[in-house]
């Protein structure tokens, strides 16, 4: 069974400057938080899954909703607001912040076209560059990228 993702947020070119930059990178932590539910929806918790190691599913639950209430999301979305001056040091902004946003979208339309384990994990790549990006930039907790390590620890070894 495939992880159902929803389409990732429009990616608009022609950023205008930090305040635009930072509505988008907001837009960008909202949709990661969807991934999560999306994985934490999938998980089954004693079944078979093509996507992650057995045991996955009974500990990335209470994570994620530990995630959850730390507020982990609303903390992170008030930074990038609070600080967006800092965005354009860490490439967040313009055409920097567009093409690590156009890959994201890039990854997710070709999983969402073909949903397969490979493209799925294809997708956390490029999602990790710009959470470390962000994160560097408005000095959040690094809870959002260490959850979305987890789901690449867990990751199921496909041979063939």
């Amino acid at each position: 069974m495939a992880i159902l993702l929803e389409p990732s947020p429009v990616f608009e070119s022609g950023i205008a400057g930090p305040t635009d930059s930072a509505r988008l990178i907001v837009r960008f932590l909202e949709w990661v938080d969807k991934l999560f539910q999306a994985v934490r929806t999938h998980t089954p918790s004693f079944e078979e899954d093509d996507y992650f190691e057995n045991g996955f599913g009974e500990l990335f639950g209470p994570a994620y909703d530990e995630f959850t209430e730390q507020r982990q999301v609303q903390i992170a979305e008030a930074l990038v607001l609070e600080r967006s001056s800092a965005l354009e040091r860490h490439g967040l902004t313009g055409d920097q912040l567009n093409l690590k946003l156009v890959a994201v979208r890039h990854w997710v339309e070709k999983y969402i076209a073909d949903p397969s384990p490979n493209l799925f994990f294809r997708i956390l790549s490029p999602i990790n560059t710009l959470l470390k990006s962000i994160l560097d930039a408005v000095g959040a907790s690094t809870a959002f990228k260490e959850l979305k390590e987890a789901l690449e620890n867990w990751r199921k070894d496909i041979i063939g």
